[in-house]
C-alpha cells in the first residue's frame, strides 16, 4: 500500500488510495481515564506502549510533537503509526511511505528519518481494532514538493499537467512553525532557490493569546480558534518580505499551500491557492509514492 503522510507540527495529514485523514499533532504517554472520548481522540497502543493522540492528548495538556525537528523520540513513531493505521483498511499491511522534512533539514535528516520510521508495528486504536503494519519503504522529500506534485501528477502517479511540469514553479508552504519556499523546474527540486523561513502560524496565535489574556481568561487552545486579527496581517507581511527578499520580483508561477494558507490567502492576492491547501503536501506525497513504487522509478531529481 502506498501512503503519503505530512506529519506537521500543527496537524498530521495522511492520504492513501481511498482515505484522507487529519488529526492534531498532540501526543503523550497514556494513563487511566474516568470519562469517554470522541472523534479524533485516539488511545493508541504501539508494540505494547500506550499513548493519547490528537485532541484527547490536547485536552490532557500534552504537547505537540516535532517542536525542534521531525525526528522526535516521543512523537514521531506514535503519530506516524496512527496515521498509517487510519489510512489502511486491512488488518495486516505492508506500506510504502512518502513524507517530507523542512528544506533547512532535508539534506541532513532525510536518511535519519528513513532509518527512524522503517520497521514493523503492532498497533491497536481503542474502538478501531488492531493492525500489524510493516513500513517497508520510505522516501523523504523537501516540504513543498508534495504540493508541487499534487498539481503535476494524477492519482496514479503519472504526469498530468505537462505545461506546469515544464515551468518554473514556486511553492509557499505556510506551516505551524515554519514557511518553506520551494522552487521546482522540469519536475526537479531547485535546491539553491529554496529555503525555510522561521515564521509560522504559531506566531500569530501566540500574539493573539498575549493580547487577549491581558483582559480575559482565554487559553492558548481558545486563541488558536481565532482566525482573524491584525496578528495574521503582520505575519503575512513578514512572510511576503521573506519571499521578496529570497525570490525577488520574478514572474514565477507561485502556489500557496499549507495549514496556514486559508488564514493568510487574502494577503497573497497575486498567488494561487492550491485546492485543499492543508492536504496538498500529503496528497502530493501519495502521488509521488504512486509514481515511484508503481513504476519502480528511483525518485525525484534535484539541482543544487
Amino acid at each position: 500500500m502506498n501512503v503519503g503522510i505530512d506529519y506537521g507540527r500543527g496537524n498530521v495529514k495522511v492520504v492513501s488510495n481511498n482515505t484522507r485523514e487529519k488529526f492534531k499533532s498532540y501526543c503523550g504517554e497514556a494513563y487511566t481515564l474516568d470519562f469517554s472520548y470522541g472523534k479524533e481522540e485516539y488511545i493508541v497502543t504501539i508494540n505494547d506502549k500506550e499513548y493519547f493522540i490528537g485532541t484527547l492528548a490536547e485536552k490532557e495538556g500534552m504537547s505537540r510533537g516535532f517542536q525542534k525537528q521531525k525526528i522526535d523520540k516521543e512523537s514521531t513513531i506514535p503519530l506516524v503509526a496512527t496515521g498509517v493505521f487510519l489510512a489502511s483498511d486491512k488488518s495486516r499491511v505492508s506500506v510504502n511511505l512518502v513524507t517530507g522534512t523542512p528544506i533547512s533539514d532535508y539534506r541532513k535528516q532525510q536518511e535519519k528519518v528513513k532509518e527512524y520510521i522503517k520497521g514493523s508495528y503492532k498497533v491497536n486504536i481503542k474502538g478501531y481494532g488492531e493492525k500489524e503494519m510493516k513500513i517497508k519503504e520510505i522516501y523523504v522529500v523537501p516540504e513543498g514538493a508534495g504540493a508541487y506534485f499534487s498539481q503535476v501528477l494524477n492519482n496514479e502517479g503519472k504526469e498530468e499537467n505537462k505545461e506546469l511540469s515544464k515551468s518554473k514553479v514556486g511553492i509557499i508552504d505556510i506551516g505551524f512553525k515554519t514557511v518553506n519556499l520551494a522552487m521546482f523546474e522540469n519536475l526537479g527540486f531547485v535546491d539553491k532557490e529554496s529555503v525555510t523561513l522561521n515564521h509560522g502560524i504559531h506566531e500569530a496565535i501566540n500574539s493573539i493569546y498575549k493580547r487577549l489574556s491581558r483582559d480575559t481568561d482565554i487559553t492558548l487552545v481558545e486563541a488558536e480558534k481565532i482566525t482573524t486579527g491584525p496578528e495574521y496581517e503582520r505575519l503575512a507581511k513578514k512572510i511576503k518580505n521573506g519571499v521578496n527578499k529570497f525570490w525577488g520580483n520574478k514572474p514565477y508561477k507561485m502556489f500557496l499551500c499549507g495549514g496556514g494558507a486559508h488564514l493568510l490567502s487574502k494577503y497573497f492576492t497575486d498567488v494561487e491557492v492550491i485546492r485543499n491547501p492543508e492536504y496538498a503536501n500529503a496528497e502530493g506525497y501519495f502521488k509521488i509514492a504512486q509514481m515511484i513504487y508503481n513504476s519502480k522509478k528511483t525518485g525525484l531529481s534535484s539541482t543544487k
